[in-house]
Formats: structure tokens, sequence, C-alpha cells
């Protein structure tokens, strides 16, 4: 008996040891499956972090494109705010614009989706509207005299060919008066737009081989502000060794070259010089080997009569003449030169004798023509001109790139926002004041004031001129001229077979 309990005792525990190490085995298990779940729930919201982190990312730079885009169109770069932002995808954006100081604009985009957020931002250059790709412009009337030749030719392709294809633009916001003679007949080769309230008339022996066309809205004159410089002393050269002013910048009260006496500028260079004066006999050169030279002159330029200038090369762009921007008063370029470079005197009028030829762009208050000047308009201008137009970037930079604290999975249930009223991108932009010309789809031209928010853009088919807060967005261009001198064409040619006849244009 004693021995038979023995053998149970010993089996109740064996099997006590046996349930304790099962309880063991399970306990391990329990363990491990617990450590390996909050393992891949750690892995898991790593991953969708992440990928939240690159979503929110490519959101807010969706946002600067989008953006920079509206800058390009003329829009102050605002797109919806923190109130409400523009719904994309599974998650929202809105982008904050500053102005800065030299035409620079801060951009400040925020993206939001799933428990992530991004915050890059950018600095843009606005773009400037220049007068270069109008070629010879005038906003008060012109006079072409007899003898006068205007052409075209684009420096990119080469020197200087009168056999180019490429045409001139003479425009004016008045009348264009061109007149010749069998002695000096005139030629124009390219078009010939006046302001709108005129036209282009024509006497005697004049060719015109491209068109002559009424702009349907005065050019707006672009305004430079004159560099601040440090003045230095008058100078007064008078010795037959030249005087070079070297790279840099230059501020001068009065700078006149005596006869026989030369002055040499080097670029890179700005100067910046109220009265500037060339004797008979004297001359300038200007040496833009080492780059761009910027001659700002703010109260008189006259280059007299048998003075010469002369350019280094043939790039326009390189050689950049101001003339008279904040005052009114004449600028005379009568020296002998063969001028490859671009004259802008918005407040002055500019005499060209014939002795001053040029090559590349004149935009004046007015343009007077002494004898048979000879202009030609350099077509490499307009892609510039055009690339000038579109802002550039200065800088870029993330600022935030996180995963904020928040009970809520989404940025629309953490911001307390409806999906259904936010808006596109698009629509989200800041609705601006716009003014803006256009053509119909009967070719008749239009006008629209107001909120832009309130304008169907699906019924400009042609646009002719637009502003958006003041601001021009659309200079009209010849392209523009040629598409509204062919919509009028068609419309003056309904209302003549309405009328049993067509009316033939006499010039």
């Amino acid at each position: 008996m004693i021995r038979k309990h023995g053998l149970n005792g010993s089996k109740k525990r064996s099997a006590g040891s046996a349930l304790v190490m099962a309880l063991m085995s399970v306990s391990v298990v329990a363990l491990l499956a617990t450590t390996v779940l909050r393992y891949a729930s750690t892995v898991s919201n790593r991953q969708a972090s992440a990928v939240d982190r690159k979503k929110a990312f490519y959101l807010a730079d969706a946002g600067l494109a989008e953006a920079f885009c509206g800058i390009v169109c003329g829009r102050s770069g605002m797109v919806g705010s923190e109130e409400a932002p523009a719904i994309l995808g599974e998650g929202l954006f809105w982008v904050q614009a500053t102005e800065l100081e030299d035409s620079r604009v801060q951009l400040v985009s925020v993206g939001m989706v799933g428990r992530a957020r991004a915050q890059l931002s950018i600095v843009v250059r606005k773009g400037i509207n220049t007068l270069m790709d109008m070629g010879f412009f005038s906003d008060d009337k012109m006079i072409v005299e007899p003898g006068v030749e205007i052409d075209g030719y684009d420096s990119s392709k080469g020197e200087y060919d009168a056999s180019s294809p490429n045409r001139a633009r003479l425009i004016s916001n008045k009348a264009i008066d061109i007149s010749g003679s069998e002695a000096l007949p005139t030629v124009i080769d390219g078009d010939v737009v006046s302001g709108p309230d005129d036209r282009v008339n024509v006497k005697g022996e004049v060719s015109i081989t491209g068109q002559m066309l009424v702009s349907p809205e005065s050019l707006v004159i672009p305004v430079f502000s004159t560099p601040r410089v440090e003045y230095v002393d008058s100078v007064n050269i008078d010795s037959p060794f030249p005087y070079v002013a070297a790279p840099g910048v230059l501020g001068l009260r009065e700078l006149s070259v005596a006869r026989d006496s030369e002055l040499v500028l080097q670029g890179p260079s700005i100067l910046v010089i109220d009265d500037l004066e060339l004797e008979p006999g004297a001359m300038m050169s200007l040496d833009t080997s080492g780059g761009v030279i910027s001659l700002y002159v703010t109260n008189s330029l006259d280059l007299k009569p048998g003075s010469t200038v002369t350019t280094s090369g043939t790039d326009p762009t390189k050689a950049l003449l101001f003339v008279n921007q904040e005052s009114s008063g004449v600028a005379n370029l009568r020296a002998n030169a063969e001028f490859y470079g671009i004259v802008f005197a918005p407040n002055t009028t500019v005499h060209i004798a014939e002795t001053f030829e040029v090559f590349g762009a004149v935009g004046a208050l007015s343009l007077l023509f002494e004898g048979p000047v000879k202009l030609h308009f350099d077509h490499m201008l307009v892609a510039l001109a055009e690339k000038l137009r579109k802002p550039t970037l200065e800088s870029w930079k993330v600022d935030e790139l996180s995963i904020p604290p928040s009970e809520f999975s989404d940025p629309f249930s953490s911001m307390g926002l409806d999906r259904g009223c936010l808006k596109a991108p698009m629509a989200a932009l800041e609705d601006q004041e716009l003014d803006i010309t256009y053509l119909d789809g009967t070719g008749s031209t239009q006008c629209y004031i107001g909120a832009e928010s309130g304008f169907d853009w699906d019924q400009a088919d042609v646009l002719v001129r637009a502003t958006r807060d003041g601001e021009v967005v659309v200079i009209p261009n010849t392209d523009t001229y040629d598409k509204v001198n062919k919509k009028d064409s068609r419309k003056r040619g309904r209302k003549g077979r309405r009328h049993g006849k067509r009316k033939r244009r006499s010039h």
C-alpha cells in the first residue's frame, strides 16, 4: 500500500511539472507574439508615417508649383489659406506670399496628408516687362523721313545680313507718318503698327514688306529705376591717353570727352552719369568682352556730330543705354557709330542721326529721325524679352517635415474642415482685380473690369491685353496684332457682303 501511494504521488508531481512547463511555453510564445506584433506595428507605423511625410512633401511642392505658375500669369502667388486650403487628392495645402524688396516674393507652402505635415519655402524674383521685343518704339507720334531703312535680323544665327527673313517692328502709341522720294526711297522690311486712335500714313516712294496695323491698345511703358550709387567728382577727359573706366560701379555728376580724347568703358559695369557729352572728334568705346555695360544717363546725353561710338561685340544685350528715366529731356545720338545695343528712354525725345546706325532696339517717349537713318532690329531680343517676363527661382528650402501629435488620422478631421467645401488648387488662387481686353468668337472687341472669379475665360478667343491689380500681364505683340487684323478683316468682309459690296483698303 505504501508503495502504491508512492507511485500515485510521483505521477501527480510529474503532471504538475508538465503543466508548469506548458504554461511557461505558452507565456514565452505569447510574449514573443506580442513582441513581434508590436515590432510589426511599429514598422508599419513608421512606413505609414514615411509615406505620409513623402506625400505631404509632394503636396507642399505642388503648392509651390501652383503659386509659381500664378506669378507667371501675373497673380499674387497666394493659394488658399489655413482656414480654407486647397484640396488635392487625399490631402490639402495652402501657400502664403510675402512681398520682399527688389521685386522678390517669398512663397511658403504647407502640405498635409494623413498625420504628416510639410512646409517648403522659396524666394522668387518677379519677371519684368521690357520694350526690347517691340523693335523701334515711340510713345508719341513718329515721323519717318525719306531714305530711312529699317529691317531685321537674328544675331543668334550669325552676323547681320540684309537678306535675313526676320522682319523689323516699328510701333507707336500714336500716328506714324512715313514718306519717301525717288531720290531717297524709304524701305521698311517689317510691320508698322500705329496707336489705337491713329493710323499709318504713307506718302511718296515707300516700300513696306510687312503689314500696316492698328494696335487694339496703347502699350504701357515699363518703369525702371536708376541704381543708387555713390557719386564722385565730375570728369573732363582732355588727354591723348585713353581714360579707362574699369569694371564695377561708378557714379559721376558730369562726364565730358574733348576732341582727340578717348573714353573706354569696360564691362561688367554699371555707370550712372547725370550729364554725358562727346565733343566732335571725341571717341567712346564700349568694351563688352568682359560683361554687360549698363549706362544710365539721368539728365542729358549729347553725342555730337563728328564724335565716334564703338561697341566691341555684336550682342545688343551687352550694351544697355538708359536715358532720362526720372525727368523729361533730350538725347542726341549723332555720333558716328555702328551701335550694337539697346536704347531705352521712356521720358526722353531721342534724336537719331543718319550716322548713328543701330543694331538692336530703341524705345523712347519720342523718336526723331534726322536724315536717312538705318535701323536693324535683332529678333534674338524677342526670346529674351519673353524670358525676362517670367519669374526666376532664387532659393528653395525645407522648413518642416514632421508628424505632429494628433488623435485624428487625416488633416480634414484635425482641422475641422469639410472636404466638400474646399476648392481645387486653380480655383483657390487669390482673386484679383482683372482688366482685360479681348476678342470674342465673333471677332468683336470686348472689355471686362472686375474680380477675376466673375470672368469666363472661355469667352476670350484672342487675348489683346490684360492687367491684374494694375500690373500688365500681357503685352501685345505683332502676332496679336496679326490675329486682331485678320478678325477685323473677316468682320469687314462679312459686312461688305451683307451690303452687296466690299470696301477696298487705300493708303
